[in-house]
């Protein structure tokens, strides 16, 4: 057990020198309340029909000391209980069963102040004539199911052949906003071989807070389909 201490401790310390993010914590009741930097972030895995949800706050701003809410402070979810954790310093999760479109997080300052932050989670589908078979010899375009991208969102396509580990990610980002498709070019497709391979679509969204401090935050919202199989053809 203390071995599996120190290689988390461990871990926790490199992700941080290559983040740049701090993975100390400490209680909120020690600083100023008006310097607390809010982040949230909430995630859909359609294949496993679990929505995973987590709030972090940090002293001065995106890197800063990790906080915990102690005295009058404290965070909720609208739907999913929050526990708190400490991996890479003190953040507070939840889980909850199915697809939740809506979510609000409020959190209550040391000073007893209210900041309620909130996101839709729009989804992602694969359309109901996607084809079996995608040829490895021309660009794949694929028109998705859901709302068209929005300002600072973006829609990947993933597709993995298992068989000679190979994977490629196309990014839909703001550059195309209103757009419904993604794509994967002619030579993108030709580093497949012929076979089996699976796709996935994976909604991200960021938005900024709509109740802060001035050292800000930010919402995000991830939304990934189950995989779908294909057979990759001449």
């Amino acid at each position: 057990m203390l071995r599996t201490r120190t290689v988390w401790y461990s871990l926790a310390i490199l992700l941080g020198s290559f983040t740049g993010c701090s993975c100390e914590s400490e209680k909120a009741t020690l600083v100023n309340p008006e310097a607390v930097h809010q982040s949230y972030s909430v995630s859909h895995d359609a294949g496993t029909k679990k929505t995973t949800v987590n709030a972090r706050f940090r002293f001065g701003g995106p890197t800063g000391t990790n906080l915990e809410l102690d005295g009058l402070a404290k965070v909720v979810h609208s739907s999913c209980e929050l526990k708190r954790g400490n991996l890479f310093g003190v953040h507070y999760a939840g889980n909850c069963d199915g697809f939740q479109a809506d979510h609000e997080f409020t959190y209550t300052d040391t000073a007893g102040k209210i900041y309620k932050n909130a996101i839709h989670l729009a989804s992602v589908d694969f359309p109901a004539d996607m084809p079996a078979e995608v040829s490895r010899s021309k660009p794949f375009v694929l028109s998705f199911v859901g709302d068209a991208i929005a300002e600072g969102d973006r829609v990947d396509i993933s597709i993995t052949q298992m068989a000679q580990p190979q994977a490629i990610t196309k990014t839909n980002s703001g550059s195309q906003v209103g757009s419904k498709q993604v794509s994967v070019t002619e030579g993108e497709m030709q580093s497949f071989a012929e076979g089996e391979a699976t796709i996935v679509l994976t909604r991200q969204q960021n938005k900024s807070l709509q109740a802060g401090t001035t050292r800000g935050g930010g919402i995000t919202a991830s939304y990934a389909t189950a995989q779908r199989k294909v057979a990759i053809v001449k």
